[in-house]
């Protein structure tokens, strides 16, 4: 089911399957600013928990998870509708203890608001047992696109994070080499797979060369570039907030001993301004 939120600025709609944006309007240039799933990718947006990256295997407490898809099972799943206003909305997954993909009892909680030119979007995750849980989360919104005409504005003195591109895990780190304001290319995007980026500065903002600008501001800790190698539809560009790292050389089986988890035992709050 479709939900859709609006105010005189922007239609922002989601789907109750996955939680995840279907569509931001912008009725004041009446420009589609998301990319609308019909060609290679076919999603517009993914919520990620409880794992980021493609390594769908994990270990907690000496037993050994499997997941069926890469970046966990939210996105496949189906949420609730807490909270549906003209321009706001809360969503909610949640599992009990037991699960076969994930051992933890949680509430992950979705929620959109708009606020003149903004798309605030906040995720709660809550622990429903005393033992508290351990997850990663992220947002993975594709945004329309021109690259012959796009801008990128990354700040610099970030890290690069270098996947391979077969295996899908990081490799080294090396200094960001893009000026403050740069042209993407996708085939550099593509030849790593996914950029990731270290996020001191809580900023990424897009010039997308179609007369749409999208900043996005996050806590987050690492901030992800990916598109694919061609595109049978619109390009588009994936701007992904990260809290948590896709799969690294090295890294720990166990989740909870991997670099840049949350740990909780009660609750954890996320926000991610789009601002356009």
């Amino acid at each position: 089911m479709d939900i859709m939120i609006e105010n005189e600025s922007l239609l922002v709609a989601f789907s109750s399957e996955g939680g995840a944006l279907t569509r931001i309007y912008d009725k004041e240039k009446k420009k589609e600013i998301l990319y609308d799933g019909q060609g290679v990718w076919p999603f517009s947006d993914h919520i990620l928990f409880p794992v980021i990256g493609a390594n769908n295997s994990y270990s907690l407490n000496g037993r050994d998870y499997l997941l069926p898809k890469r970046h966990g099972f939210a996105w496949h799943s189906s949420f609730e509708v807490l909270l549906e206003e003209r321009d706001r909305a809360c969503l909610l997954l949640e599992r009990k203890a037991g699960e076969e993909q994930y051992p933890f009892p949680f509430r992950l909680e979705v929620s959109y608001a708009l606020k003149g030119r903004e798309l605030v979007r906040t995720g709660k995750v809550v622990s429903l047992s005393e033992e508290g849980l351990v997850f990663q989360y992220g947002l993975h919104p594709a945004f329309r696109i021109d690259f012959s005409k796009a801008f990128l504005e990354v700040e610099e003195g970030t890290v690069l994070q270098v996947l391979d591109k077969e295996s899908g895990i990081i490799q080294k780190e090396i200094p960001w080499p893009y000026p403050l304001r740069w042209r993407p290319i996708r085939e550099e995007i593509t030849s790593h797979d996914t950029l990731v980026i270290d996020n001191p500065k809580g900023r990424i903002a897009l010039d997308n060369g179609l007369g749409e600008k999208v900043t996005l501001r996050s806590s987050c800790p690492y901030f992800a570039l990916w598109t694919p190698e061609k595109e049978d539809g619109d390009d588009f560009l994936c701007m992904e907030s990260w809290y948590g790292i896709s799969p690294y050389k090295g890294m720990e089986k166990d989740l909870s001993k991997r670099k840049a988890v949350n740990a909780i035992k009660k609750e954890k709050t996320f926000l991610d301004v789009l601002s356009f």
